[in-house]
């Protein structure tokens, strides 16, 4: 048995022994797959992967349509470093309501008690933290005190130019770092607009290397 389907089997498995009794339950899931995410053909240049879990919650606004459009663009950014989202898994959950805001102390909880593979963007009915960002990337850097949360997203309801946001947090999340820059075309703007698409051969090379040495992205040769 190879290593990733071990440790498919091994999710699949903890999934089960530890949402047996829990009071988080999945109603459904989706798939989107590159050959939905790129025009034909689009995607054959692209030599770095990831599979990010996407996770949203029952009555909080948040629609399959709308995350899926978001990845979508979100893709279309990371493809001119390279990197391509080859998967996406999208889950609905029903939770009690504390769950379906952002903060940390509970956010942890939810964490533990359903575990996805990671990275893993949630997007959530509103933030409770705060500083009440829009939306959050949390990584290797910045997870040592909340450490359930490594290589996650949070983004709230509401959130503007939705696709050009995800792209901005899995962007941070992959560089493991949170600056931010002063062009204002550049993707790692602090403002999100819908022209601040651009990233520079550095932070392609950072999301690239750091990625990939933090186990988010996978080398991959057509």
């Amino acid at each position: 048995m190879n290593n990733a389907l071990a440790g498919i089997l091994l999710y699949a498995l903890l999934q089960g022994a530890v949402w047996a009794d829990s009071p988080v339950q999945e109603v459904e899931s989706y798939s989107l797959g590159a050959a939905e995410t790129y025009p034909a053909g689009a995607n054959a240049m692209l030599t770095h992967q990831f599979s990010p879990a996407l996770v949203f919650f029952t009555a909080t606004g948040w629609r399959k349509e709308s995350i899926f459009n978001a990845v979508k663009t979100a893709a279309g950014i990371l493809g001119q470093c390279g990197i391509e989202i080859q998967n996406a898994e999208l889950h609905l959950l029903a939770v009690p309501e504390k769950f379906k805001y952002y903060y940390v102390p509970v956010s942890r909880e939810l964490a533990r008690i359903a575990p996805f593979p990671k990275p893993t963007v949630y997007f959530v009915k509103d933030t409770l933290q705060a500083a009440g960002y829009d939306a959050e990337a949390i990584g290797k850097s910045n997870s040592r005190t909340r450490p359930e949360l490594r290589d996650t997203v949070w983004i709230a309801y509401g959130a503007r130019d939705l696709g050009v946001s995800l792209a901005h947090e899995l962007a941070h999340l992959l560089m493991d770092s949170s600056e931010h820059v002063n062009d204002p075309e550049n993707l790692m703007r602090e403002e999100s607009t819908p022209w601040s698409t651009k990233l520079d051969p550095a932070q392609c090379e950072r999301m690239r290397s750091t990625g990939s040495e933090n186990g988010l992205l996978k080398h991959v040769a057509r």
